[in-house]
């Protein structure tokens, strides 16, 4: 029983040294991805659609200063509306 335990123990080990000796790496994608929401940085992006039928995303801005909110009717014209701002800190 002990020579047992040993053996898988060893097999464990053995196991872990294999799997860890050959690091997984994930291959770089050939083409850019382009947010189809906000093409331009933004933090902490939400997006919701109301009970008025209208999509409204809300985000910090690019220099976390203030927070826009943009209306559209539909998810993908989210992109093409203008952002206003909700709040903004004045220097």
């Amino acid at each position: 029983m002990k020579m047992q335990n040993k053996w898988r123990a060893g097999f464990m080990l053995a196991c872990m040294l294999i799997l860890t000796s050959f690091p997984l790496q994930a291959s770089a994608a050939s083409t850019t991805f382009i947010n189809p929401v906000a093409p331009y940085s933004s933090a902490d992006p939400h997006v919701m659609k109301h009970t008025d039928g209208y999509y409204y995303f809300v985000h910090t801005s690019q220099y976390w200063d203030k927070i826009d909110i943009v209306r559209s009717s539909s998810y993908p014209g989210i992109y093409t509306q203008k952002n206003y701002q909700l709040w903004g800190m004045q220097f």
